[in-house]
């Protein structure tokens, strides 16, 4: 919603058309539709709630709250200190916790006028609005169709795509029964199983928060001692040594490959992946290769 508001167009235009169109193809219960429309007051929390919006979005608002003197100047010198100088900042943050009080009042207030009990049960009620029809407005826009009521198609027995962890299920496996149990100084996962695609999303994500837990709080001293893998740093951290894990997967990887990816894990996917590779990587080496011969193999170490 907030590119609607950038690009000059309305923000209720563009919540009213989400919500028709998601309500129409039956995927209005599978998302939640969040708004950014410079709300202020508890009335313009109802309305964004009529025209169907379920989330709502405050930034200058509360950044007023905080002592924001509006400088537009926020990334270079924040004259009150909130974004630059946080030692000279002076706002009170109970100043900001009693204004959404105020506003969740209000809200309770204008619902209960209406006869409803929450947002949820006015998303869509568009006959509680009206467009302003006065001799002195300019202009000959015609906006009836904001407020068309439609019916929501519900779906009986909806699917959702729930979060699946299998692959990093069995990377996690061979890791145990490689670097702990047979003590293996360098272990290697591929195979058939590890082909990707689009619904395989942060593949490795999980396993490196599974690999840092496991050598942090559930190896005793004499696993890793006896773990040719396993080092300890000046701080007491256990990880990985380079490259002692190595992964390699083939096909469409989803979203966020590699994520969170940590010391001594080097993944190489053969194929294409989405966006998000490597993101919030604190160690590790990340390959993708493309399977054409055409173009070169591009390498990541973290």
């Amino acid at each position: 919603m907030t590119s609607l508001k950038n690009s000059g167009r309305s923000p209720e235009i563009g919540i009213a058309e989400v919500h028709q169109a998601l309500a129409l193809n039956g995927l209005r219960d599978k998302v939640i539709l969040r708004c950014s429309g410079a709300h202020q007051s508890g009335l313009d929390v109802v309305k964004s709630a009529i025209l169907g919006a379920d989330s709502f979005e405050f930034g200058t608002t509360a950044l007023m709250m905080l002592r924001c003197v509006m400088a537009k100047n926020c990334n270079v010198k924040c004259p009150a200190g909130l974004t630059t100088a946080h030692e000279e900042f002076k706002g009170d943050p109970r100043v900001l916790a009693q204004y959404f009080m105020n506003l969740a009042h209000e809200i309770r207030e204008i619902l209960a006028v209406l006869g409803y009990q929450s947002l949820l049960e006015i998303r869509g009620k568009t006959d509680l609005l009206h467009l302003i029809d006065h001799p002195t407005m300019i202009g000959q826009l015609d906006l009836t169709k904001l407020l068309a009521q439609v019916e929501v198609v519900k779906i009986e027995k909806p699917i959702y795509l729930e979060a699946d962890f299998s692959v990093d299920d069995r990377i996690m496996e061979k890791v145990k029964a490689g670097i702990v149990e047979d003590k293996q100084q360098q272990v290697i996962i591929e195979g058939a199983d590890f082909k990707l695609n689009n619904c395989n999303k942060s593949v490795g994500g999980q396993a490196s928060i599974d690999i840092e837990r496991m050598l942090s709080y559930q190896l005793s001293e004499q696993q890793v001692a006896e773990s040719k893998a396993i080092y300890t740093n000046q701080h007491g951290r256990r990880y990985l040594a380079p490259d002692s894990v190595i992964i390699r997967t083939h096909g469409s990887a989803g979203q966020s490959y590699a994520a969170f990816l940590n010391d001594g894990i080097r993944m190489e996917h053969l194929g294409t992946c989405n966006d998000g590779v490597g993101k919030s990587a604190c160690g590790g080496t990340i390959v993708v290769e493309s399977p054409g011969a055409a173009l070169k193999h591009l390498a990541i170490t973290c």
